[in-house]
Order: C-alpha cells, then structure tokens, then sequence
C-alpha cells in the first residue's frame, strides 16, 4: 500500500505540516501503533487503522485528517482496537459482512434433516442426479438454432 512509513508522536501541527510526495506514504503513530495517518500524493490524508483478522491483515479507513484531529483518531481507534480484541470485525460490520469472528467448529455445516436439501453448489459437489443444470450448455438439434 505504501512505500515508507515511519513512527512519530503524532500532534495536530505535525499532521498539519506534512507534504505530499511522489508516493503514497505512512506515518504511524507511537501512541496506538497500528494508527497510521496516510498521505496520497494529491495531498489527502487520511487516519487509517491496520489490524488482522484471523491471521488476515486488515486496512480500516477511519475518515479525513482534515474532519478530525488526532485525539479523536486515537480514541476511535482504540475503541475499534477493543472490538477487534472481543472477536468483532469493524470492517465486516461497515460493509455489511459476516462482523462476528467464528470458530471452525462454529463454521462446521449443520447436519441436514430430513426436509432439508443442501445446496450442491455451496458444498462444492455436484447434484445428485450427476447434471449441474448450470453448467449444461444447449446441443445443436435442443431447438435453439
């Protein structure tokens, strides 16, 4: 994402004071560390919040340097921090995703009952009747020409 980034003890005038350069680039902040402020080469800058999820790293775009200062970065990211800490996803909630993080235990599928058909498709096989309807593309003499 970005091409340096370095650590400061971030202060409204120091984020204030900051150029835009050729590049994208990060400053992190000393006190939340995996708050960072991102300066795009247009000048924009942006408070952005890096975590993980389930090993998977994550990017979460807090909002416009310029709308907030940074004591109200640092305070929504620790609150953000605090989620992810509880077993939450912040940017599965934003857009609408799964929010809440599962075990795979938690994920197994259920066992289906009697009145309940799994869906082929989702479990990766192929229907019973061995033809994916889907998948079946018309022959010369179906009437289609």
């Amino acid at each position: 994402m970005a091409r340096t980034s370095n650590r400061n003890n971030l202060t409204d005038a120091k984020v204030k004071g900051q150029k835009p350069q050729q590049r994208t680039y990060l400053i992190y902040d000393l006190q939340v560390p995996r708050l960072a402020m991102l300066v795009q080469p247009t000048g924009r800058k942006s408070w952005v919040l890096n975590y993980s999820v389930r090993g998977r790293p994550r990017w979460l775009t807090l909002g416009a340097a310029y709308v907030f200062g940074v004591a109200e970065a640092r305070r929504r990211a620790r609150v953000l921090l605090g989620q992810v800490a509880d077993g939450r996803d912040p940017q599965a909630e934003r857009t609408g995703g799964n929010p809440q993080l599962r075990t795979p235990r938690q994920l197994a599928p259920l066992p289906a009952g009697p009145d309940i058909v799994p869906d082929a498709r989702i479990a990766g096989r192929r229907p019973a009747g061995g033809v994916d309807v889907e998948k079946q593309h018309p022959q010369v003499g179906d009437g289609f020409e």
